[in-house]
This record gives structure tokens, sequence and C-alpha cells, in this order.
């Protein structure tokens, strides 16, 4: 689906907030050599306690480029 960024060999889905991530840097470069360090991953997204949201995608630092 959408191009099939992660690679996967089936269908999957994976609800937002199912896999806590307690290790990902909130700085610039951090997150940049956090997502250039997992190459699987399209982005990274932060809830916050009243509902909001944010997401940071792969795109966003490299292009299309994997």
């Amino acid at each position: 689906m959408q191009g099939n960024p992660e690679g996967l060999t089936h269908h999957a889905l994976v609800r937002h907030g199912e896999a806590v991530l307690p290790d990902v840097p909130r700085d610039f470069a951090g997150l940049r050599a956090y997502l250039e360090a997992r190459p699987d991953m399209e982005g990274v997204v932060w809830h916050h306690p009243d509902g909001r949201m944010v997401k940071l995608k792969r795109k966003d630092f490299f292009g299309g480029r994997r």
C-alpha cells in the first residue's frame, strides 16, 4: 500500500501508538540520524495527551531516497 515504503511481503495495519519508541531523539540532527539508521521506518508520530498528533516522515529529511 502507498508504494510499500516498508518493503513488507504482506499487508499489515499498524495502529498509531501501537509501537512505543522511547529512544527517539527530539533534536534535528538526532532525528535525522535515527531515521537514517532505520531505512524501513516511514517516520515517527508523537501523541499529545490532549489528542493532538504530529508526524515526521523520512521524506522530510531525505526526499524520496531510502
